[in-house]
């Protein structure tokens, strides 16, 4: 009644197509993790960077100190300017405030 060599070879086919798709299957989920094998990387990096962040401002004054000790020269003009620039700044706020303030009057 059925045509007994039609279905066998139909479901040859269909067993073949299966074995296809199960390999591509196989094959694109191991493009798909080597492709996203660098975000696992970038994901722990800006993790670790979450839980030092409030460590941060202790590591600024010495990182600061050792950038400034490579970056101004020890002699010359340049590192005289550069030397002394924080100090002229913070002197010439401290008059222009104190100028500014009526006389009498104490902050």
């Amino acid at each position: 009644m059925y045509p007994t060599r039609e279905l066998n070879r139909l479901a040859k086919e269909k067993l073949s197509i299966r074995r296809v798709i199960a390999r591509r299957r196989a094959e694109c989920a191991r493009a798909a993790k080597s492709v996203t094998a660098p975000l696992g990387w970038l994901e722990r990096i800006l993790s670790l960077i979450k839980q030092l962040t409030p460590y941060a401002p202790f590591a600024a004054l010495p990182l600061g100190l050792l950038l400034k000790r490579k970056l101004m020269p020890k002699r010359g003009f340049f590192g005289m300017l550069l030397r002394w620039i924080p100090l002229t700044l913070g002197v010439s706020r401290a008059l222009r405030s104190a100028i500014q303030r009526p006389i009498g009057r104490i902050r």
